[in-house]
């Protein structure tokens, strides 16, 4: 691998394969391109989509359909940044459930801030 030829997607890729081990392992971008294109070009719209419908969009916004009987999920009120992005408390006493609806709602708040929804 020649480490001097920049990657096209060195400005968003997370995977730093090609830096560890000697030798360096492959990135997986390169090993399996055709596999990585096929999965962005089905997960950008499906996540988009739930994002939408999380962000209370309807189907005609572009939301995702709702599957079978599942409510969307309640969403927390959270302090926000300057920025208008949310703010994860500094002591969570939360378990289980709980936690798992800070996080829900603090990736709902961030994306849709991040995406004007």
């Amino acid at each position: 691998m020649n480490s001097d030829v920049a990657h096209p997607t060195d400005a968003i890729s997370h995977d730093y394969n090609d830096q560890i081990g000697t030798p360096a392992v492959e990135r997986f971008e390169v090993e399996n391109s055709h596999d990585l294109t096929m999965f962005e070009s089905a997960w950008s719209p499906y996540a988009y989509a739930a994002l939408l419908r999380d962000a209370g969009k309807s189907e005609e916004d572009g939301a995702a359909t709702a599957a079978g009987k599942r409510q969307s999920a309640a969403i927390l009120t959270l302090d926000e940044d300057d920025y208008g992005l949310p703010i994860i408390p500094a002591e969570i006493n939360m378990k289980g459930a709980e936690l798992d609806l800070l996080i829900r709602s603090f990736l709902t708040i961030h994306y849709s801030t991040y995406f004007n929804l």
